[in-house]
C-alpha cells in the first residue's frame, strides 16, 4: 500500500467510527428521554415531588430560630385555569383518578392527550377498534363515543378502575367545556 491508500483507509475507518458513535449518542438521547418522562410522570402521580433546595443559611436566619413554614399550593381542579388542552386533560384525569386520558377524531387524529406516551398511536389504534365494532380487550381501557359540535369523537380513558357511566358521562361533558374554551 502506498501512503495515500493508507491514509484513505484511515480516514474512511474514523468517519465510519465517528458515525456509530453519533448513532449510538442520539438512540441514547432518546431512550434517556423517554425514560426521564416515565420517571416525571410516576413521580407525579404518586404525589412526590423533588427535593427543593435549601437555601443557604445565613446570620439573620439564625438568629431568628423559626423555620419558615413552606407554602404548598392546592392542585387547580377547575379546566377553567387550564394553560392549553393538555393541561386541561391532565386536570380532567387528576380529579376523576385517572391514568391516561386521550381524545381523539373517529379516523385517530390525537386532539389531545395525558399520560400516554404515544398519543397518536393510541388513538389511531382504539379508534379503529371502536370504528369496526370490536371489542376492546386491554384491561384498564374504556373507549366512549362522544359529540362534540356536531363531530364525533372518541375518548379513550385508562384507569386500574373502569369508570361507571356516570362519571364516562362527566369527562365528556368537561372534555366538552375544555374543548369549547380551546377550540
Amino acid at each position: 500500500m502506498d501512503g495515500i491508500t493508507l491514509e484513505i483507509t484511515l480516514l474512511f475507518i474514523i468517519l465510519v467510527l465517528l458515525a456509530i458513535t453519533l448513532f449510538l449518542g442520539v438512540v441514547n438521547a432518546l431512550f434517556l428521554s423517554k425514560l426521564f418522562a416515565v420517571v416525571s410522570r410516576q413521580l407525579v402521580r404518586h404525589g412526590e415531588r423533588a427535593a427543593e433546595p435549601k437555601a443557604p443559611a445565613s446570620a439573620i436566619s439564625k438568629d431568628r430560630g423559626a423555620p419558615t413554614p413552606k407554602i404548598s399550593m392546592p392542585p387547580r381542579t377547575d379546566i377553567s385555569d387550564a394553560r392549553d388542552i393538555s393541561d386541561g386533560l391532565r386536570i380532567i384525569a387528576e380529579r376523576y383518578g385517572l391514568d391516561a386520558l386521550t381524545v381523539s377524531s373517529t379516523d385517530g387524529l390525537a386532539l389531545g392527550s395525558y399520560g400516554v406516551e404515544s398519543p397518536s398511536a393510541e388513538a389511531a389504534r382504539y379508534s379503529h377498534l371502536h370504528a369496526i365494532g370490536e371489542a376492546i380487550t386491554d384491561p384498564g381501557v374504556t373507549v366512549s363515543r362522544m359529540e362534540f359540535q356536531g363531530s364525533p369523537l372518541v375518548a379513550i380513558i385508562r384507569s386500574a378502575v373502569s369508570p361507571s357511566n356516570e362519571i364516562s358521562n362527566a369527562i365528556e361533558d368537561e372534555v366538552r367545556r375544555l374543548f369549547e374554551k380551546w377550540l
